[in-house]
């Protein structure tokens, strides 16, 4: 089978930039013919099982983003401050860069937004993998995009979702979506091994600090500013349970319902946590 994977973003890091290049090892090495189309520049540092990686130029070097961070050579712009004109652009250049692959027989895109739209304008069928970043940080309270993704979605052979959580908030952002499976994104067994979570703790805090200032994260825009000693004590003051959501949630900058499942929490235990946590920090 040949399969184009679309992932407006990079391949390393954290959540669908990893599911994304697992995706393409694995289905890799299951025998597929898989190409990734990315706005990664420099593929060959992951492990992709033999797929072919393709980068799109971008109108304008403008990225869509639900969470501000730094991509060399891009213009990150919230999704939400997109013009229209300037969603057409980026759709349209993704979508022709998948039309070029042509044929093939399955395209794959992440992220109900942007993805739904260039795989309906790709020309192609297509499948998209909903991802709780653009559900709750741009789309969530803004109307016009969640119509835009229930059109396009309707015009999706199949919308996938990681949880029955993520199936709940793409329903009340997006609205009702046919064809909505649940397929869970599992784990590498090979990495994720049992640690003592101290252990894991101290290592998390460890690559925390490691990790350069974002420079215009809204969410927390002082916290690697600040980062230093007092932040490592108000931390070790906090029972476990608090230091964790903190730690995943405003450090690591999870997604809450990512956060909750790593941890093995309901999101409105994660989400009570940090309400009592952040007074401390």
């Amino acid at each position: 089978m040949r399969i184009l994977l679309w992932h407006g973003y990079l391949l390393g890091g954290t959540g669908s930039n990893v599911y994304s290049r697992a995706l393409a090892r694995e289905w890799s090495r299951g025998g597929h013919e898989v190409v990734v189309v990315s706005q990664e520049r420099a593929p060959e540092q992951y492990d992709l099982g033999g797929a072919q990686a393709v980068a799109v130029d971008l109108p304008g070097r403008l990225l869509p983003v639900f969470v501000m961070d730094r991509y060399e050579g891009l213009e990150p712009k919230f999704l939400q401050d997109f013009s229209e004109a300037e969603r057409r652009a980026y759709v349209e250049a993704n979508a022709a860069a998948l039309r070029a692959l042509l044929p093939a027989d399955l395209v794959f895109t992440n992220h109900v937004l942007m993805g739904g739209p260039v795989g309906a304008a790709s020309g192609a069928p297509f499948r998209v993998t909903a991802h709780g970043s653009e559900l709750e940080y741009s789309m969530r309270g803004r109307p016009e995009l969640g119509e835009w993704a229930r059109e396009t979605l309707a015009r999706a052979d199949a919308t996938y979702v990681g949880s029955e959580h993520i199936r709940e908030v793409l329903a009340d952002v997006v609205g009702h979506t046919d064809r909505v499976f649940d397929v869970p994104p599992g784990v590498d067994i090979d990495r994720f091994v049992l640690q003592d979570r101290g252990a894991a703790l101290e290592d998390l805090l460890a690559e925390a600090r490691k990790d350069p200032p974002n420079g215009g994260d809204e969410r927390l825009p002082e916290l690697d500013e600040h980062w230093g000693p007092e932040v490592d004590r108000a931390l070790g003051q906090l029972a476990e349970p608090l230091r964790a959501a903190v730690l995943l949630v405003d450090v690591e900058q999870l997604p809450y319902e990512e956060a909750a499942a790593a941890l093995g929490w309901p999101v409105g235990t994660l989400r009570s946590r940090l309400f009592r946590a952040r007074p401390f920090c």
